[in-house]
């Protein structure tokens, strides 16, 4: 058994490219896991222990987002995995497929196809460790970078590394699924007689494949060359699996940087005031104004601009779901602040006979300018109409004309319980704008710097896989170009029928899932952005799609440019013969 294991090893591990992909590809995912879990297990288990009703609202806040955090690396290093997963199944049946003479010549020396199965594990589960242990050593020193943002964003101290037994074995245990996905490609691609698998013989070779069919049907200009090329529809789900992959990543990465922007934006469009005061009680305009013995309070007229509003805490019911949400009421005379359509045209609410709606409820939550909102005022159900959508809504914020929300909290018109200003109106209970915003910036900063990280390493991989695919494929007409170099082809017209179709192939399946990659990595951040609690919009542009279409075909020249390297080495070396032998 350990001359077989040395065989495979040897076998496999010529594949060099091939295998410093998949290898890359486990370290990456094995450091997302690590990278996360080092910065947050030993310090959750801490905070854990403490009396909750101790702890500050930041100490609170903080031990949201680790168990939220854990929750996102979870999913998303499961998800990675079954990509793996699916990635190696398809590499290994095309693997055995392609050397079904070497299996049936070591099955008539008396090994068995359980044997060489056992054997390939054992050396996939030696790899998968290896990177295991080096996506740890790489996991633990970049983790100081969340660590980092944990301090600066919860102002929290004496944070350490540390991690769970179980969270530090489970990369580990990934090798147990890499042997389970072995044994199922072995069993369905060298369960033959020793004598047919060294006559490569293929009880579907002379039935028209699905590639075949389909060219047929559209009687394609030039259909042969792609008969030659994608004859193997294994590995054209797997360029296939590995675009979507790469286009999810990508598309998830760049709208998670932008939405960041995004919201920033959008809390200063509209607004000119410099202090916010917010008051747990409702007031009276007439009263305040004609209150002189409160020394904390400023008299408006002396305190510049101001702008009443009334702030009521009401609860959307949405599908059997309360939605927790501020009904703010103002005037749209005051010149303090403005509320925005998404065509940048002012928003009048006196003019609104329903309420004005944040981003975030349609985005999310699905609700409509014109749906029926059953929200909960006072103890009792009151249904408004959503009437228009605000782009420069505030955090978890909708809007009504002042008039109306009294009449629902059976107030006076004149009743208020915040003040929009330029002038602190009450040290207590005045904030600095400013100060709200730089706040913002933060928690922007933790909820997505871990997400924001996953997904740049998602790309990268991503960019690996479509890398091995491509490559992959590519190798699966070595034979053919060597046999139409002996036929006395030039390079040239060898790229035009082998090579040119497999890129061209590459960039219509790029092209056609991009409504896929979008529409996927839209439920993704929406279920992020449920997960964190914060609003994330999602971005995506035309120039986000130009970017991924010249990646794309600067890795597909790339692989061009490796391949060539290879066959010219082939050919150079006149060992087209020897080569073709092994086949």
């Amino acid at each position: 058994m350990k001359l077989l294991y040395k065989h495979i090893k040897k076998d496999f591990l010529a594949k060099k490219t091939m295998m410093a992909i998949l290898s890359l590809f486990l370290i990456g995912t094995s450091f997302l896991h690590y990278f996360v879990h080092f910065s947050v297990d030993k310090n959750l288990n801490i905070y854990r222990k403490l009396d909750q009703s101790a702890l500050a609202e930041n100490e609170l806040k903080f031990i949201n987002a680790l168990e939220i955090n854990k929750v996102l690396i979870r999913n998303m290093s499961s998800a990675m995995i079954a990509v793996f997963l699916l990635i190696l199944f398809l590499f290994l049946t095309n693997t055995i497929k392609k050397n079904q003479a070497k299996m049936g010549l070591l099955q008539s020396l008396g090994f068995t196809t359980w044997d060489i199965a056992i054997q390939t594990f054992n050396l996939l589960t030696v790899v998968s460790w290896i990177t295991a242990m080096i996506g740890a050593f790489v996991g633990f020193f970049g983790s100081s970078i969340l660590i980092s943002a944990y301090k600066k964003t919860y102002m929290v101290e004496s944070l350490s590394k540390g991690i769970s037994f179980s969270d530090f074995i489970y990369p580990f245990a990934w090798a147990s699924f890499i042997d389970i996905v072995t044994l199922i490609a072995y069993a369905l691609s060298a369960n033959k007689e020793a004598a047919l698998l060294m006559k490569k013989a293929d009880s579907s070779a002379g039935k028209p494949g699905f590639v075949e069919k389909f060219i047929g049907f559209f009687k394609m200009k030039g259909g042969y060359k792609y008969k030659l090329t994608l004859k193997n529809i294994s590995e054209l789900l797997l360029l296939v699996t590995a675009i979507v992959t790469f286009g999810i990543m990508f598309v998830l990465s760049v709208s998670l940087l932008l939405s960041s922007r995004e919201i920033m934006g959008s809390q200063r469009e509209g607004r000119e005031y410099s202090y916010v005061t917010e008051y747990d009680e409702v007031r009276n305009v007439e009263e305040s104004t004609a209150d002189e013995g409160n020394t904390d309070t400023v008299p408006p007229d002396s305190a510049g601009d101001i702008s009443y509003y009334l702030r009521y805490n009401a609860a959307i019911d949405h599908d059997g779901e309360k939605i927790s949400y501020n009904i703010i009421g103002t005037d749209s005379n005051n010149e303090l602040f403005s509320l925005y359509d998404k065509k940048h045209n002012k928003i009048d609410l006196s003019n609104e006979p329903g309420v004005v709606l944040n981003p975030e409820l349609a985005e999310n939550y699905g609700i409509k300018v014109g749906d029926k909102l059953s929200i909960e005022v006072n103890g009792r159900a009151v249904e408004i109409e959503a009437t228009n959508l605000a782009r420069n809504a505030g955090i978890k914020s909708m809007y009504i004309s002042k008039e109306k929300l009294a009449a629902l909290m059976d107030v006076d018109n004149a009743a208020y319980n915040g003040v929009w200003s330029n002038a602190s109106l009450d040290e207590s209970a005045s904030t600095l704008y400013e100060d709200k915003m730089e706040a913002l910036s933060r928690d922007q900063t933790s909820n997505k710097a871990s997400a924001i990280i996953n997904q740049s390493i998602g790309v990268a991989t991503g960019c690996l896989l479509i890398f091995l695919a491509i490559f992959i494929g590519l190798s699966g007409n070595t034979e053919s170009i060597l046999i139409f170099d002996l036929l006395g082809y030039d390079n040239k017209k060898i790229n035009s029928i082998l090579l040119d179709p497999y890129l061209i192939v590459s960039n219509i399946i790029f092209f056609l899932s991009i409504p896929i990659c979008i529409y996927a990595a839209r439920k993704i951040q929406i279920n992020t952005s449920f997960a964190t609690g914060d609003y994330m919009p999602f971005q995506v542009s035309g120039f986000t799609i130009v970017y991924m279409f010249v990646i794309l075909n600067l890795i597909c020249f790339l692989v061009r440019a490796v391949f060539t390297r290879k066959i010219k080495k082939i050919i150079e070396g006149e060992k087209q013969a020897e080569y073709l032998s092994e086949w």
